[in-house]
């Protein structure tokens, strides 16, 4: 939709000198419109998932188009009045409620959740609520454990994630001294929201939120909804083959709204001018303040919602992730111009890119361009490296003129671009590495966080496995795994069937791929477990 009307507005001047001004914005808006409508060509089928896009500039749409299936076997196309749920996308909202409540003197932000949530251990008493708005926490992801505790996905409850946050012996890293991305911060809130308010969140989140903005095609799912407008989510399973693939799990507050493009558009709308809305105006300087460590250095996370720069200016953005579908939003407060993408396809991982470089066009700036890459077939060298404190690893491969990154010894690496001692990505918002001669260090100044890495030469010996083999139980998630020892290595069985190879690091360190790395560090009476999300969880024999 290009929304022709407003194009037929700027055209309606008193004045010559008033309608050659407003002729040639209305060229503009058209050449934009048709360069992001080219962008988007190939979404136009009947037997692919759907995209819809919208740009909001100034607080009025400029554009905004539906395009592919919302329900391919149905062939229900998608269109403005087409459903999605838009996953991790939730939080800002999330946000936005508690610091409702904070403005009504319901709570306090500096408070510990204890105080609010009961149930929680004693090491708990140091998280406070801004520390779960900024995923400072250090508490352990809910989530996480319940995939360990090798409980279905239908398993992924709020229910779950309390009760084995309420089992927790340890956390991850000590509340407010670093960043980590935690799911059970935003299910911690939205428990806050409800013990306060004695309302379930969805009502208390439509009341304040939904209601005043107008956003009536929105409301809040734990499950994934039986709707004639709701979007059937897929993955690609062939080449232009797609399986209806979406949440199987109950669970909100770090996810779980369903909302339209144009609904976004409207929270977009009311970021860009607060004061279309008198009665939430003050939340958004909240929503958009970066927090801070206790050592009073800022980080990326604000509320909600992330705070970088591109192409010098700053820009607020949240991804949302859930099985079958992928939303993000963009926010350039300078220039006052937000992006909108929702998609059911699974498997389409350049929306971040596709977004930035609509904002690209939007906003009149030059477009980044990266060094292009000839991608060889073979790697000339490779090297590990490795840091047990975290833990964490990175695989570095040297390629003619760049090199590939990845965080496990065998799974999915990144191309870099070389700048002298710097390694860069070419996303938008980049990630970057320094290297020396026998480390590596990540950069990452937004979230005042860098880990150094060193070389390791990885430990070849197999005469000593049977000593790491056995069943080892959790009690902190009442789950018991089996390693196993075989002639060439060890191996880690999730379940019955489900066995990983383990890739020995260090003379008592292993790492072995699933969705990401995963660590096993041994000691005499057992290992403990790392993750993103989950460090150091302790099995013993």
């Amino acid at each position: 939709m290009h929304l022709s009307s407003l194009t037929r507005k700027f055209i309606t001047g008193s004045t010559l000198v008033a309608m050659s001004v407003s002729v040639s914005r209305a060229q503009s808006i058209k050449a934009i419109n048709d360069s992001i409508d080219h962008y988007l060509s190939s979404w136009n089928s009947n037997q692919r998932p759907g995209i819809s896009v919208a740009v909001v500039k100034n607080g009025k749409v400029v554009y905004a188009k539906s395009l592919g299936m919302a329900r391919i076997k149905e062939q229900v196309a998608n269109d403005s009045l087409t459903r999605f749920w838009i996953a991790s996308v939730t939080k800002q909202f999330t946000a936005a409620a508690i610091y409702r409540l904070s403005e009504q003197k319901k709570i306090a932000l500096d408070s510990s959740v204890r105080k609010y949530v009961t149930g929680l251990p004693a090491l708990f008493q140091p998280v406070t609520i801004n520390y779960l708005i900024h995923h400072t926490s250090g508490i352990r992801d809910g989530f996480v454990l319940t995939a360990l505790s090798k409980k279905p996905s239908s398993a992924y409850t709020n229910e779950n994630v309390l009760h084995y946050l309420g089992r927790s012996t340890e956390v991850n890293f000590a509340p407010g001294s670093r960043y980590e991305y935690n799911n059970s911060g935003y299910v911690l809130l939205a428990t806050i929201i409800e013990r306060v308010t004695g309302r379930s969140y969805a009502d208390y989140i439509k009341e304040q939120l939904f209601s005043p903005l107008g956003m009536k095609d929105t409301y809040v799912s734990p499950t994934f909804p039986k709707d004639k407008r709701q979007a059937e989510g897929y993955r690609e399973t062939a080449p232009d083959t797609f399986a209806e693939y979406h949440f199987e799990g109950n669970t909100y507050g770090s996810t779980g709204i369903v909302t339209t493009l144009y609904d976004l558009a409207k929270w977009s709308q009311f970021l860009q001018n607060p004061a279309s809305s008198p009665a939430l105006a003050s939340v958004v300087p909240y929503l958009l303040k970066a927090g801070k460590l206790t050592t009073g250095k800022p980080i990326a996370y604000a509320g909600g919602l992330e705070k970088f720069t591109y192409n010098g200016n700053t820009v607020y953005e949240h991804f949302g992730s859930d099985e079958g579908f992928k939303a993000e939003i963009l926010y350039f407060p300078d220039t006052k111009v937000s992006v909108i993408g929702l998609t059911n396809n699974n498997n389409y991982y350049d929306l971040q890119r596709l977004l930035y470089s609509i904002s690209d066009l939007v906003t009149g700036k030059k477009v980044i361009s990266s060094q292009s890459i000839e991608e060889s077939s073979t790697a000339i060298s490779e090297l590990l490296y490795y840091d047990p404190g975290v833990p964490e690893l990175r695989r570095v491969q040297n390629f003619n003129g760049y090199k590939r990154i990845g965080n496990t010894p065998s799974g999915y690496t990144m191309p870099y671009i070389t700048l002298g001692d710097t390694l860069r990505s070419a996303d938008p918002i980049p990630s970057q590495y320094l290297v020396g001669n026998d480390f590596i260090e990540t950069l990452d100044p937004d979230y005042s966080r860098t880990t150094r890495m060193t070389v390791i030469h990885p430990m070849m010996r197999i005469d000593d496995l049977k000593d790491f083999s056995g069943e080892f139980r959790s009690g902190e998630i009442e789950t018991t795994y089996k390693i196993i020892a075989g002639e060439k290595g060890l191996q880690f069985e999730f379940a019955p069937g489900m066995v990983f190879d383990l890739y020995r690091l260090t003379e008592t360190d292993f790492v072995f791929d699933y969705q990401g790395p995963n660590y096993l560090q041994f000691s005499k009476n057992g290992f403990h477990f790392s993750r993103e999300g989950c460090r150091k969880l302790v099995f013993q024999r």
